[in-house]
C-alpha cells in the first residue's frame, strides 16, 4: 500500500509541474506577444494614420491671469472664472521664466505678466520643481502648465489617440496622441 501511496504522490507531483511549466509558457508567450504587437500591427494589419502636418497649438487656449485673482478664485473652476480675468495663455519664453521672482515688481504691467507666466508655467522644459523657472536644471521631460479644474485640453498637432485613462495615481486623465511626420 505505501508503495502505491508514493506513486500517486509522485503522479500528482508530476502533474503540478507540468501545470506550472504550461502557465510560464503561457505567460513568457503573452509576453513575447504583447511586445511584438506594434511591430506586427505595423507590417501586416493596416493602421490609422494622422493627418498630415499642419504646425502646433498651445495644448490650452486661456489661462486665468493668475495675478489679478483672489485666492478664492485661484479655487475655481475653468467655466468659473470671470472672462475679464482670464487670457490667451502666454507665450513660453525660457528667458522670461528664469527670471527671478524677487526682481519682480507688483505694478508695472511687464513683471505682472512675467510673474503670470512663471505662475502658468510653473515647471519649465527640463526644470525642477523649485519652482526657479530654469530649463536644463531637473529632468522632468515636459512643461507643466498650471491650469484650473475642468480646463479644455486639445492636441498640439493633428493625431491619433493611442490610448486614453484614468490615473489613480493623482494625475487624473492620460491621454497618449502618436502624431505622425512631425518635423523634430
Amino acid at each position: 500500500m505505501p508503495q502505491n501511496r508514493k506513486k500517486e504522490e509522485s503522479y500528482l507531483s508530476f502533474i503540478k509541474w507540468q501545470w506550472l511549466i504550461l502557465a510560464g509558457l503561457f505567460v513568457v508567450s503573452f509576453i513575447l506577444v504583447d511586445i511584438n504587437l506594434k511591430d506586427f500591427q505595423a507590417s501586416v494589419i493596416p493602421t490609422q494614420t494622422a493627418p498630415s502636418f499642419d504646425g502646433t497649438v498651445y495644448p490650452v487656449k486661456k489661462t486665468p491671469i493668475w495675478t489679478s485673482m483672489s485666492s478664492d478664485e485661484w479655487k475655481l473652476a475653468y467655466d468659473s472664472i470671470p472672462s475679464n480675468k482670464m487670457q490667451n495663455t502666454p507665450y513660453y519664453d525660457a528667458q522670461k521664466l528664469a527670471i527671478p521672482t524677487e526682481q519682480l515688481g507688483w505694478t508695472k504691467e511687464s513683471d505682472l505678466a512675467v510673474r503670470n507666466a512663471k505662475i502658468t508655467y510653473s515647471v519649465p522644459y527640463m526644470g525642477n520643481y523649485k519652482l526657479d523657472g530654469k530649463e536644463y536644471a531637473g529632468s522632468h521631460l515636459a512643461v507643466d502648465i498650471k491650469v484650473p479644474m475642468d480646463t479644455p485640453v486639445y492636441a498640439i498637432a493633428n493625431g491619433i489617440v493611442e490610448k486614453a485613462s484614468i490615473q489613480s495615481s493623482g494625475f487624473g486623465h492620460h491621454i497618449v496622441i502618436r502624431h505622425d511626420n512631425v518635423p523634430s
